[in-house]
């Protein structure tokens, strides 16, 4: 019941995606690559990956696909600078990007090779929201806290989603122990 603050770190994850013929979701991250046929079920996918499949399939069953006619499948390649599973945020990060790469492309496609329909751009609160559906096929009970500061950056109250500002130099020292942990179980203790 009380308010958080969070802060955006100077690391960066970065989606790019691809349009496909072939009717496959391919996702290559530092955790692996995994491809599966556009009709396989998130649920149905190792945890890690879920919702990265998750955000392809929305898409990929989306009115605005299926009237543009894009491509037949996805492939998402995920480059981060953050280390996983030490508490940094991530999942919510890659989600984020995610969310607006797939976006971003098919609406880049849309406004370039349909005269007859165009796709409007996410707003940030669309993003977010997007983006907890997609974290929540992991972590059900997330705040959706580390999504919004991924989406806004530098330091924000949540869950207001109030810009902090600082009329200071501010540093974080953050230190990693090079063991990750469960976030699910952290969680669950502090609750």
């Amino acid at each position: 019941g009380s308010k958080a603050m969070l802060a955006a770190i100077d690391k960066r994850v970065t989606v790019t995606s691809t349009l496909t013929d072939k009717a496959i979701i391919k996702i290559k991250s530092v955790l692996g690559t995994l491809e599966v046929p556009t009709y396989v079920s998130y649920q149905e996918v190792k945890s890690e990956f879920r919702p990265f499949v998750y955000l392809a399939k929305k898409m990929i069953n989306s009115t605005e696909w299926k009237n543009a006619k894009p491509a037949k499948g996805l492939e998402i390649e995920i480059n981060s600078d953050i280390p996983v599973g030490v508490g940094l945020g991530s999942s919510s990060a890659c989600c984020v990007a995610t969310t607006a790469s797939i976006y971003g492309l098919v609406e880049l496609y849309c406004n370039v090779n349909s005269s007859s329909w165009q796709f409007k751009e996410l707003s940030p609160e669309e993003l977010i929201e997007i983006s907890i559906e997609a974290e929540k096929t992991i972590f059900p009970d997330t705040s959706g806290a580390d999504c919004a500061v991924c989406t806004y950056g530098g330091m924000i109250e949540y869950p207001s989603v109030e810009k902090i500002g600082l009329t200071f130099e501010f540093n974080l020292l953050i230190a990693n122990s090079g063991v990750p942990h469960d976030t699910k179980y952290c969680v669950e203790k502090v609750n």
